[in-house]
């Protein structure tokens, strides 16, 4: 973490947290930050996200794969602080636009974000993922829980990688008792079908979802708490 925007008022929300704090950001663990690349936290924790500023943030790590082996790399995604105003988010790998994904910020604390999803396969034992933004208009992505699986349901690639480092809401994973998830999926002509599962927390939930999701859409809903939606058609189109 680098130092405060000292970003007040209407400025220090998103519309995923109603109050948060904006910081500068460093290279960090093979990540660099270029552009308008800052820190989004949610103010007093120490869970944040990654802001792509509309001037030209840009996100870059290496990360180790084996070649031949088809991955799933998920995110989720929100808004900044500029309620009504649109923004583009792409994601790409060794240079294939794989993600183009846009969205209008909305009030603060409005969002639970999307997850969106999309698969990928690799012809050597390492890739470039470039996450970048391509807004007109001041409103800007705010990225968090990024996560590479073998698609066939393996387990996450090493840590090096990913966005571990406190801030990013990835640093550690506490045991938690399994909770009851709902699996909403959404056909192509609009129809839901659901099923129950357990899971031990919010992103094992996730994570069992896509392993079986059909359809062109997703929810993910715990009690009466939607926590995410995710949009498919990347993983139908790869």
């Amino acid at each position: 973490m680098g130092s405060s925007l000292g970003l007040t008022g209407a400025g220090a929300t998103s519309d995923h947290w109603a109050n948060t704090d904006y910081f500068t950001i460093n290279n960090y663990d093979g990540w660099t930050f270029a552009g308008g690349a800052y820190l989004a936290q949610n103010s007093g924790t120490t869970d944040g996200a990654l802001l792509l500023n509309e001037n030209g943030g840009v996100a870059t790590t290496l990360i180790g794969l084996t070649a031949g082996q088809t991955y799933t790399l998920s995110l989720l995604l929100w808004g900044d602080n500029e309620p009504g105003q649109a923004y583009v988010f792409n994601a790409s790998v060794e240079g294939a636009q794989l993600l183009s994904a846009s969205g209008i910020d909305g009030a603060p604390g409005s969002n639970p974000g999307t997850t969106y999803a999309f698969n990928f396969t690799p012809t050597g034992n390492s890739a470039t993922l470039v996450l970048s933004q391509a807004s007109q208009s001041q409103a800007s992505p705010i990225i968090d829980n990024i996560s590479i699986t073998e698609a066939a349901g393996g387990v996450p690639e090493p840590a090096s990688w990913a966005l571990m480092f406190a801030g990013f809401g990835l640093a550690g994973v506490a045991l938690r008792h399994r909770q009851t998830y709902r699996l909403v999926e959404i056909a192509t002509d609009g129809a839901r079908s659901s099923e129950t599962f357990r899971a031990d927390d919010d992103q094992c939930a996730l994570a069992q979802a896509l392993e079986v999701a059909e359809g062109v859409a997703m929810e993910v809903w715990r009690d009466d708490t939607l926590v995410t939606r995710c949009d498919l058609s990347g993983l139908a189109a790869a």
